[in-house]
C-alpha cells in the first residue's frame, strides 16, 4: 500500500481506539493485504479496514454476510459497529478464538471425520441465510453458457499474457479443458461465501468456532464449495483419507444420497473452476510467479497438488 494510504488508515485506527477507550498498546497488525488491513484490538475485538477497491461494497457485502449466517446459526464474529473516516470504511466484529483450519492438529488425526462434517454442516447454514439474497435454482442451459463462456474468456486473456512452458500456463490449459469438455446445466447455483477455505475457518479441537471473511460473496456452483480439496487446499491427504473426509463433509451439509453421485462427477469440474478462480483474483502475484526461471516454485506446489486431483476427478 503507499504511504497515503497507511495515514488514513492509522488515522481510522486511532479514532476508534479512542471512542471505544482501547490502549492503542494492546493493537496489533494480523492481516496486511492487497486490499485491506487487520487489526487485534484487545482481547475482544478485530478492525477491518478496506482500504483499496469498491470498499463500501466490499464492507457492506461482509456485513450483511455475517448477519445473514448468524441468522441461521452459523459461527461467525459478531458485528459490533460500523463506519467510514477518511474515505475508509470500517467493521469492527468480535474476536473468536482458536487455530485456522491450516494449523488444526485435528484435521489428520483420528477426529478429522467429525470435524469436516462440522464443516459441511456451518456451511449448510451459511447457505441458508445467503439464500435470502438469492432463491438457489438448477442452472439453465444460457447462464451455464455464460458462466463457461466467461471463465474461459479470464483463461484464455491471462494464457495471452504468460510464457507457455510454465507451470501455471499448464495447470490452467488443463482446468480450460475440463470446462470445455462439461455440461454444468442443471447443477446446482446460488450465493456462495466466496472463500470457503482453511485460513478463513477457525476451529477448536473438533469444532468450528467460526467463519470469517464474507467479502467475497458471489453466485456460483453452490456444490463448489464443498470439494474438500478447495476447503482444505493447502493439505495433502492420501486418496482413502479424501474419499472417507468428503463423504464426511456431504453428511455435515445433508446432501442426499441420490444427489451424491452427480457430485462426484462434476468434482474435478467444481475443482477446476476454484482453481481458476483462486488464480485469477491474484492474477498480478501469479502472473510475476510465472515468469520465474525455476522449473519448481514452491508457491505453486498448491498448483500441482490441486492439479492431480483435477485430473482423477476431471468429466470428459
Amino acid at each position: 500500500m503507499k504511504r497515503v494510504e497507511i495515514e488514513r488508515a492509522n488515522k481510522v485506527l486511532n479514532s476508534v481506539l479512542y471512542a471505544r477507550s482501547i490502549d492503542s498498546r494492546t493493537c496489533t497488525l494480523i492481516t496486511a493485504g492487497t486490499l485491506n488491513l487487520v487489526y487485534r484490538l484487545g482481547e475482544d475485538h478485530i478492525l477491518k479496514l478496506y482500504i483499496l477497491g469498491e470498499v463500501m461494497d466490499r464492507r457492506d457485502i461482509e456485513m450483511s454476510g455475517f448477519n445473514l449466517a448468524s441468522s441461521h446459526g452459523a459461527a461467525v464474529p459478531l458485528v459490533l459497529a460500523a463506519g467510514c473516516e477518511s474515505s475508509v470504511p470500517w467493521l469492527l466484529t468480535s474476536l473468536v478464538g482458536g487455530k485456522d483450519l491450516r494449523h488444526s492438529a485435528y484435521l489428520k488425526g483420528v477426529a478429522s471425520k467429525q470435524l469436516v462434517y462440522e464443516l459441511g454442516r456451518e456451511l449448510k447454514k451459511i447457505h441458508k441465510g445467503l439464500n435470502t439474497l438469492r432463491k438457489p435454482s438448477k442452472l439453465s442451459a444460457e447462464t451455464a453458457e455464460a458462466l463457461s463462456d466467461r471463465l474461459l474468456a479470464l483463461v484464455n486473456e491471462t494464457l495471452f499474457e504468460i510464457p507457455r512452458e510454465t507451470a501455471l500456463a499448464r495447470t490452467l490449459r488443463e482446468a480450460r479443458t475440463i470446462i470445455e469438455n462439461s455440461d454444468m446445466e442443471g447443477l446446482d447455483y446460488g450465493i456462495l461465501h466466496g472463500d470457503y477455505q482453511d485460513k478463513n475457518i477457525v476451529t477448536s479441537s473438533t469444532t468450528v468456532r467460526a467463519v470469517l471473511d464474507f467479502e467475497n460473496i458471489r453466485p456460483g456452483l453452490r456444490h463448489q464449495e464443498l470439494v474438500l480439496e478447495n476447503i482444505a487446499c493447502y493439505i495433502g491427504f492420501s486418496s482413502s483419507q479424501t474419499e472417507c473426509l468428503q463423504s464426511a463433509i456431504l453428511d455435515g451439509y445433508g446432501l442426499p444420497e441420490e444427489y451424491r453421485s452427480d457430485f462426484f462427477k462434476a468434482k474435478g469440474l467444481y475443482q477446476a473452476i476454484n482453481l481458476i478462480e483462486s488464480l485469477l483474483s491474484h492474477k498480478n502475484y501469479w502472473t510475476k510467479l510465472a515468469f520465474c526461471t525455476t522449473s519448481v516454485n514452491e508457491a505453486l506446489d498448491r498448483l500441482s497438488y490441486i492439479f492431480k486431483n483435477i485430473n482423477k476427478n476431471s468429466i470428459t
